[in-house]
Parts: C-alpha cells; sequence; structure tokens
C-alpha cells in the first residue's frame, strides 16, 4: 500500500500574492499551525541569492530560516525551493539539519538542474525534482528525463501543472508514463494551479490510480498562490482524514 502525505507550499507559492511579505510574525505562525495541524511536509519559501528581509520567506542561508523553526522540530520535514539558476547550490553545506530541497527547472535546464539536485544528494539532502511545465513535455523528452532522474535517485519527482492547464485525462495520461518508468523507490509528488478550478479534482483522480508509489499532494492555506491559486491544504486534509483514514488537525488551519 503506498503512503500518501501533503506538502503545504503556503509560504512559497503563496509569497506570489504578496511578494513574499507575510511578516515575520506571520511565518512563524503560519509554520508553528502547520506543525500542529500533522502537516507531512512544510514548504518555508524560496533559497535566492537576494539581500535578506526577515519579514519575507525568501532565505538566503539555512540559518535565517533555522530562527523560524521550533527547537523541537527534529521530527518534522520542512523545504525550500530553488529555481535553479537563483541560487549557487555550492555554497551549501553538508546536511546537519532536517531540511528538503526542491529544485525547480526549466526544459532548457535540465542538465544544470541535474547537476545541482547531484550536488545536493552527495552533500546527503533529500531532493525534489521539479520540472516545470512537466505537461508540455513530449513523451520522448520525458521518458530521457526520467532516465536520467533514475541515475541520480532522488527523493521525489514533481508533476508540476505549471499553468493549471491540465484535465483529468491529461494527469492519468501523464501518470501512466511517468509510473512505468520511474524508479519505484522515488516519490512521486503533485503540483498544481487552478486556473480550470481542477486542482482538486484532478488530485483526486491521480489518488485513486496512484496505489502502489508514494505519493505527495501539494496544496496552500485557502488556496493561496499565484495567478488562480492551488489546491486548498483545508480542503484536501479534511478529504484524506475522510477517505484515507488520516488523521490532519484541521483546526490550527482553520
Amino acid at each position: 500500500m503506498n503512503k500518501i502525505q501533503v506538502l503545504d507550499c503556503t509560504l512559497r507559492d503563496g509569497g506570489y500574492v504578496n511578494n513574499w511579505n507575510f511578516g515575520a510574525k506571520n511565518i512563524e505562525t503560519i509554520i508553528n499551525n502547520l506543525i500542529n495541524s500533522k502537516i507531512d511536509y512544510i514548504e518555508c519559501g524560496f533559497f535566492k541569492k537576494n539581500t535578506y528581509e526577515k519579514n519575507k520567506s525568501i532565505f538566503t542561508n539555512i540559518e535565517e530560516l533555522m530562527d523560524f523553526l521550533p527547537q523541537n522540530s527534529v521530527n518534522n520535514k520542512f523545504t525550500l525551493m530553488i529555481n535553479q539558476g537563483d541560487y549557487d547550490v555550492k555554497k551549501i553545506k553538508e546536511k546537519s539539519n532536517n531540511l528538503i530541497f526542491r529544485i525547480a527547472f526549466k526544459r532548457e535546464n535540465i542538465n544544470e538542474a541535474l547537476n545541482d539536485c547531484s550536488y545536493l544528494i552527495n552533500k546527503g539532502y533529500d531532493i525534489f525534482i521539479n520540472p516545470m511545465h512537466t505537461n508540455f513535455y513530449d513523451k520522448k523528452e520525458l521518458l530521457s528525463l526520467l532516465k536520467k532522474i533514475n541515475n541520480i535517485k532522488p527523493f521525489a519527482f514533481t508533476i508540476a501543472d505549471t499553468t493549471g492547464a491540465m484535465k483529468e485525462k491529461d494527469v492519468l495520461e501523464l501518470f501512466n508514463i511517468i509510473n512505468g518508468e520511474l524508479d519505484s523507490n522515488i516519490k512521486l509528488c503533485f503540483h498544481s494551479h487552478n486556473n480550470l478550478q481542477l486542482s482538486f479534482s484532478n488530485a483526486q483522480a491521480l489518488l485513486k490510480i496512484c496505489n502502489e508509489r508514494d505519493l505527495i499532494i501539494d496544496s496552500t492555506i485557502f488556496g493561496m498562490g499565484r495567478g488562480a491559486g492551488n489546491i486548498h491544504t483545508e480542503h484536501l486534509i479534511q478529504y484524506l482524514n475522510d477517505n484515507y483514514t488520516k488523521d490532519y488537525n484541521l483546526i490550527p488551519i482553520l
């Protein structure tokens, strides 16, 4: 039986709404409430070579993020996203924390992105590989990418519906290709945008068909995110509680 988990990326994708200026207190509160809701993965923002501002969920080194995490957070899993080229991963030290990196990239930057992923894996980090616009890859391109991914063995591979254009048949067709080629030990993640108001229904379709491989669903509080937003964390965890006997706590999010 597969494991179903939730990754809340409010502080990262939601930042497109407010220029990541959540305020330091709100960043801390959101992280703590997601911990109390038993969310499996909490994405705390972007990792970039910016000038650091404490009120924004954009970080320039790991120590800045650690200031927001509770001291007893050793059992929680936190992620940061790096858009390929936005940060020199060679500056990241050996893993000494419970942080996971997600590397997002465009098709023209595949090789550079996978080199960054390999470097971080060798440093001890679990890595999500997030190819932007995954549904825009033709089958030959996708198979080539999956072969390269199997060679470096990341923690997870993400189907990213970047423009919110995917319908149920698109999700299932893409899943069947990926599931048939991706190493069985690599988790599958689904990140969608709600331009067609289909994010939640697409996730439900994927949940029904993904029976063996571990599946992680991205979501945000109240659906806060770029453009039309994302799957609502509160809707998703209630659905999982009702249909998959999960025990997420909805109250802290509300």
